[in-house]
């Protein structure tokens, strides 16, 4: 009982107080004023925030309540203030009996400036907002009134925005108080959002789209006279700037983009240089026709997703990958260094096309020379957790050409190339679709052998600066010996070895 008798009290037109005689003024103070309207009907704003123009309409020499009313019933309810707006002479002076067309059992409310009015009577001046309501709950008044810590909010596009949401209501000694509301559902243009308010009664917002929306809260606590915030969304003014990456795309297996610098900019205006960037920059670079031709995007429940790619619309089956990790979708950032690299999946259906990579994406080397390259696979394990995994007898190609070297359980292979000049290695298997891993490859000429120069050819000719008249030999070192004179040792004993024999023979 105590609840039902502390909710009537929030009611204006039940207010015990008896509404004061307006003091009479002179009719330049009473002329107008500029304030602003809002009007919800049993729990559907149908006036938000209006700008309105307050003249005295019933020549009581004040600018009130009642005149608000009126004036914002001629402007906006359709057959005007004789269709939508009543009011009554009660016990506690003059009260609304039909507002925005409802008669609603006489359950009305209204606020200047969210604090609970006194009576229709009750005077407003420049800068007021009114807000006038019909209970939802027309019996037990239990309707909570509720306003947002700000009215209009002008925003960017992704920028995060913070409001708070509180209520108007009274203590247990019956004093007025605000208190925040807590858990409350934030609404965008009468829609639900996965914004909630906390404890303190502030929710954060972000607005992706730039435009006009309103805001509101509804809760599954309390039935909320809903509060009202106009957003005014702008598009994101940061420049995004640049970034170079490298790109590579591979139409349902054939690789038709290796590794091609591009300088991702924001071409879509979101304020961030993405993965939809980039594959937009590519198209409008190297496919026939650009972007327009080959490239395509939509909307889907999971996000902005491709449609065409490389001018393949492939049943809608498509990869992406930045830095050989699955991207999450096309708004996932870039930046400077990044290698991208989008795909059609061969198995349309089936998706089961195994994405690889090699652990060098360039190499150097000299013909005839062997380098090794490892081949790895980004899969999922049974956990659906990413994993990275070797390709074990899967053969290199070598620019479409399929070669003699395979990859072992390690998934290295040892590869050596005869021709001077690049190439673009990769691999397939027998075992698996795999999307082809791409390595470039510079191949040199072989560096010939260093030659020994002869004796004389080489410093000083003139013996100058050498030992014993020798031509630049390096002096023999303490515990060396030097290998011309190695040579003569040898000789002089092989001589003395065959002298000995020729004397025991005789």
């Amino acid at each position: 009982m105590k609840k039902k008798i502390l909710s009537l009290a929030a009611v204006p037109v039940l207010a015990l107080f008896g509404t004061l005689a307006a003091m009479p003024v002179s009719a330049d103070e009473t002329a107008s004023a500029d304030v602003t309207v809002t009007v919800a009907d049993t729990g559907t704003l149908k006036v938000v925030n209006e700008p309105l123009t307050v003249t005295d309409t019933d020549g009581d020499g004040a600018l009130t309540v009642n005149d608000v009313l009126y004036l914002i019933h001629e402007a906006k309810f359709e057959g005007g203030a004789a269709a939508g707006y009543a009011t009554a002479e009660t016990q506690w002076g003059l009260g609304i009996t039909k507002l925005w067309g409802n008669e609603n059992q006489g359950s009305f409310g209204y606020t200047v400036n969210n604090i609970f009015s006194s009576g229709l009577t009750d005077e407003v001046k420049a800068g007021d907002a009114l807000y006038a309501y019909t209970y939802k709950d027309a019996g037990g008044y239990s309707d909570l009134y509720t306003y947002f810590d700000q009215t209009a909010v002008e925003t960017e596009a992704g920028k995060a925005f913070t409001l708070t949401l509180k209520a108007s209501t009274y203590d247990e000694n019956w004093s007025p108080v605000q208190k925040p509301v807590e858990g409350a559902v934030i609404t965008i243009n009468g829609g639900q959002t996965s914004f909630v308010t906390g404890a303190d009664g502030k929710a954060v917002i972000t607005l992706d789209k730039a435009g006009d929306a309103l805001i509101s809260a509804v809760s599954e606590q309390a039935i909320l006279v809903p509060a009202a915030a106009k957003v005014k969304v702008t598009e994101a003014a940061t420049d995004a700037g640049s970034a170079d990456i490298t790109v590579t795309i591979a139409n349902t297996g054939e690789l038709v983009v290796v590794q091609e610098p591009v300088t991702v900019t924001d071409t879509d205006s979101d304020g961030k240089l993405t993965i939809n960037d980039a594959l937009y920059l590519i198209h409008e670079a190297k496919y026939e026709g650009g972007a327009a031709a080959g490239y395509a995007t939509s909307e889907t429940q999971w996000g902005l997703g491709l449609s065409k790619l490389w001018g393949n619309e492939n049943q809608g089956s498509f990869g992406y990958t930045v830095n050989n990790t699955f991207a999450n979708g096309l708004t996932d950032e870039v930046k400077a260094g990044d290698a991208l690299y989008a795909y059609t999946y061969k198995d349309a259906a089936g998706y089961s096309d195994m994405f690889t990579y090699f652990d060098q994406a360039a190499v150097e080397t000299e013909a005839g020379k062997a380098f090794t390259l490892t081949l790895t696979a980004s899969t999922f394990d049974e956990n659906w957790s990413p994993v990275q995994k070797p390709v074990e007898g899967a053969v290199i190609t070598v620019d479409g050409e399929k070669t003699s070297f395979v990859t072992d359980a390690d998934g290295k292979a040892v590869i050596t190339l005869d021709k001077v000049g690049d190439a673009v290695i990769s691999a397939v298997s027998e075992q698996a679709i795999l999307v082809p891993a791409a390595a470039k490859v510079t191949v040199t000429e072989a560096q010939q052998p260093a030659q020994t120069d002869e004796p004389g050819q080489n410093g000083n000719t003139d013996g100058a600066g050498s030992q014993g008249g020798t031509q630049n030999v390096p002096a023999v070192q303490a515990g060396e010996r030097a290998p011309i004179a190695v040579c003569v040792t040898a000789l002089a004993m092989l001589g003395a070895a065959a002298f000995v024999r020729r004397k025991h023979e005789n």
